[in-house]
Formats: C-alpha cells, sequence, structure tokens
C-alpha cells in the first residue's frame, strides 16, 4: 500500500480492458485517475479536472491522440504527457514529441517500467527542489 498521491492523472484509452488495468496499476500507487474512452471526453475530463498528467492512446474513435494532445496544449502548455500506443514507427514517435509528449511508449509494455516512467515525468515535472535561483 502506497499513501495517496496528490497528482491526478487522465488516462484517455479506448481498450476497456487495457485502461482498466491502467487505471488499476496508477490507482494502486495512490494517483488519483480519471479515465476516459475516446478523445472527445479526454478532452472534456481535461477541461473539467485539470490533472498533473496525461497518458494518451493515439488510435482511438471521435478524436485520435495526435489531435487531442494539441488541444491539451492550447489550454495547458505546460502539462505533461505521455503516448501509450501501439503505433511504434518511427514517424509516428517523432510526431508525438514533435506535439509534446514528455515519453512515448509502445504496447506491449512492462507494467513496471510504465509506472517508473510515470513517476519520472512527474518527478522532472514538479520538482520542488528546484535550485537554479
Amino acid at each position: 500500500m502506497s499513501e495517496r498521491s496528490p497528482f491526478k492523472i487522465l488516462v484517455v484509452e479506448d481498450d476497456q480492458n487495457l485502461g482498466f488495468v491502467i487505471s488499476d496499476l496508477l490507482e494502486l500507487k495512490g494517483f488519483e485517475v480519471n479515465w476516459s474512452k475516446d478523445g472527445i471526453d479526454g478532452l472534456k475530463e481535461f477541461g473539467l479536472n485539470e490533472p498533473h498528467l496525461c497518458v494518451i492512446d493515439i488510435m482511438m474513435p471521435k478524436k485520435d491522440g495526435f489531435t487531442l494532445i494539441q488541444e491539451i496544449k492550447e489550454i495547458n502548455p505546460k502539462v505533461p504527457v505521455i503516448f501509450l500506443t501501439a503505433r511504434s514507427m518511427e514517424e509516428d514517435r517523432v510526431r508525438g514529441f514533435e506535439l509534446g509528449a514528455d515519453d512515448y511508449i509502445t504496447k506491449p509494455f512492462s507494467n513496471a517500467e510504465f509506472i517508473l516512467r510515470v513517476e519520472a515525468v512527474l518527478k522532472r515535472c514538479y520538482s520542488k527542489a528546484d535550485n537554479n535561483g
């Protein structure tokens, strides 16, 4: 058991089974998770809950992940985004990073590595020990 994290994570994944697994993994680590099953609902959820991190699939009905990240970054350019997708071609990864993704994980993936990557992005983006001043 881990203590409750102050971080809210938005998961946008249309696959019912995978969405449940991802949400469960994150909740077991103490994160508050909101899960949307398509890009349109994901954008609504983003506006309602102001998550600290978004985990987004690319291939989804109604609105794909590339379009969704562009709209999210227009609202809040600083929010970190991790793509979690079956699209593993170099041009997809490059496009994801060009659109502002902080990480790009391809399916299938290791649950332990996924959690470590989520924690690394959060640590990097929300560091309390910023000693540059």
